[in-house]
Order: C-alpha cells, then structure tokens, then sequence
C-alpha cells in the first residue's frame, strides 16, 4: 500500500486563497488513489483555477517522477481540475495512477483567484 503525505503552506498575504484536498486525506494508506477531490476558498472574488499535481518522489534523493494523467515522467506537470464554486475536483480526462506499494506519494494543489493571487497545499 501507498502512503500519502500533505504539508500544508500558509501565505502571510490575507487576500491569498485557501486550498485543501477532501480526499485522501493527509496520512492515508491506500491500495490505488481516488479522485482527488478538495475546496477552494478566495477571501474576496472567487477561485479561477486549482491545478494539481501527483509526484512520486525517488528513494535515491532525485527529483522524482511527476503523473501526466497516463505515465510518469522526469519533468514536472500540472493536472487540470473543475471548479464548480467551492469545490473542485480531478478532471474527468485524466488517468489515476496505479500506486507503487511501499512508496508515498505528494500531492499538490494550488488554488488560483480571479485576483491573480494564489496559494499552495501539498
């Protein structure tokens, strides 16, 4: 099973959105990933865009792998998701990873508001 793992950044500028994920959850074993699924919050406007990313980092001290939607790869890439309010979700378009037993995964999220400010969750 893979585990999981969420560190969560705080932005010191207040107008700066508020991401987190609902699922998984920070810590969690798994035997394949779920859609990832979250809210997304601005203090004033609404989020525009969340972007997601799923990283497989290496046991050996490099950069890892990132997931495009169908195969990991050495760069890193950006996953579309749907905003519908305060939720967001995946895009249906891309592919879940079959996870690596024994390795943990980071996941990260970015939240974007109208007002060009964002903020990140991994």
């Amino acid at each position: 099973m893979a585990a999981l793992t969420f560190v969560s950044l705080e932005r010191s500028h207040a107008q700066s959105p508020t991401v987190v994920f609902a699922s998984p959850t920070n810590g969690q074993t798994l035997a394949s990933l779920p859609a990832l699924t979250g809210r997304a919050t601005a203090s004033s406007g609404f989020i525009q865009t969340v972007r997601l990313q799923i990283r497989e980092p290496n046991i050996h001290g490099n950069d890892g792998r990132w997931w495009n939607g169908t195969n990991f790869q050495t760069l890193a890439v950006v996953l579309p998701a749907t905003v519908a309010g305060t939720n967001w979700t995946i895009a249906p378009a891309v592919a879940m990873p079959v996870l690596n037993s024994g390795i943990s995964f980071e996941l990260t999220a970015t939240a974007i508001g109208n007002a060009a400010r964002s903020n990140t969750v991994w």
